[in-house]
């Protein structure tokens, strides 16, 4: 058995977005992204070290968010048309929008621990048009599933009486943040700045 000390985190699920409203600079409240399978993200951002004194004498790293990818069973009508801009026609097709842009969104999801589970929220994302393998079947079948580009910059959000470039967020669940973990899929989690 594990010591407490020893936390590993592993599995993903409740994968959710938040489309952002730029008229009122409020995000909408979260839909469920059914059929996560996985998120994959790489941190953006160069080093630079400057020399002096015959030495290294101070050192910065840039934080650019992340670039990776979102494998989902199935893209949603409601994604297509929410985040990727596509239009709905009166018989209920798909229209690709050549012209369309992809819209900045919040994406929230859960991955499981041995000893807390934590609920994640990447604050300004956006994604582009998933790739698709289609085939035949065989003699069992295949699930295909979708995979998206994901890119997840700053957003420029409240806290305390300032604001941070907030790129990403996470939240364990703990006896002291239970209430807010519990609420944490209803609306884009927002951080409290502790008391001085």
């Amino acid at each position: 058995m594990a010591d407490a000390k020893e936390l590993v985190r592993f599995g993903l699920k409740n994968a959710y977005y938040a489309k952002w409203d730029p008229k009122t600079s409020k995000y909408l409240a979260p839909v469920k992204a059914p059929g996560i399978v996985a998120i994959s993200l790489s941190p953006e951002g160069d080093s630079t070290t400057f020399y002096a004194e015959d030495r290294p004498y101070f050192s910065v790293t840039a934080n650019g968010g992340y670039t990776g990818s979102m494998e989902i069973a199935n893209v949603t009508d409601d994604m297509y048309v929410d985040l990727l801009g596509y239009v709905k026609d009166a018989n209920g097709a798909l229209i690709e929008d050549a012209s369309a842009t992809p819209a900045s969104f919040a994406l929230l999801f859960e991955v499981d621990s041995n000893i807390e589970p934590a609920r994640f929220v990447l604050y300004s994302c956006t994604i582009a048009r998933p790739s698709e393998d289609r085939k035949t079947k065989e003699s069992s079948i295949e699930v295909n599933t979708q995979t998206m580009d994901l890119t997840a910059i700053a957003r420029n959000i409240t806290y305390g009486d300032g604001t941070i470039d907030a790129v990403k967020g996470h939240l364990a669940l703990t006896d002291a943040s239970k209430t807010a973990y519990d609420s944490f899929f209803t609306e884009v989690y927002m951080p409290k700045k502790v008391a001085a």
